[in-house]
């Protein structure tokens, strides 16, 4: 998902038949088997499949059937008390102008209880907080008043957003 367009074109069309709905359905079904089975404390890169669509279109992310396989995959997930992360990389690099994942899998999130940390993934520190300003107002326009990040006293601490 996060090699070269051309490398994901390849698998899709080698292990997909070509039909870039059904690699999202395999993206995110091992997604959601790895955190289940890993009690990850962060659910990181949750739709990082959108990354290459932006450029392939390999599928509607707007379709029913996207959503449903995306959510379906995410709610059981909402049971783990993990966080979601809020993934900024996608703009720093490029590729996309808002962050993983999508607005409707964070307001589902949201509406499920779901806490979510927000992370660069810059691998550079120039774009250390990049993106940063656009994801706190995507938060805070789905409901979202807090955030969670690495506290001082404990391993997690809330703090708020700002509209």
């Amino acid at each position: 998902m996060d090699a070269a367009p051309e490398t994901l074109k390849r698998y899709v069309d080698e292990f997909c038949g070509g039909d870039g709905l059904e690699m999202a359905r395999r993206y995110f079904s091992a997604v959601r088997d790895y955190v289940l089975s890993s009690h990850a404390p962060i659910i990181g890169h949750y739709d990082l499949v959108r990354k290459n669509n932006a450029s392939l279109h390999l599928y509607d992310e707007e379709s029913p059937a996207y959503r449903m396989i995306a959510l379906d995959a995410l709610r059981p997930l909402g049971e783990t008390g993990s966080l979601l992360e809020v993934n900024t990389g996608a703009i720093a690099r490029g590729y996309l102008s808002t962050p993983y994942p999508d607005a409707f899998l964070l307001k589902a999130w949201k509406d499920w209880g779901g806490e979510v940390i927000i992370n660069s993934d810059c691998h550079d520190v120039r774009f250390l907080t990049t993106g940063f300003d656009e994801a706190e107002a995507l938060l805070c326009s789905l409901g979202y008043d807090h955030a969670v990040r690495l506290g001082k006293d404990k391993l997690w601490e809330r703090f708020a957003l700002h509209p």
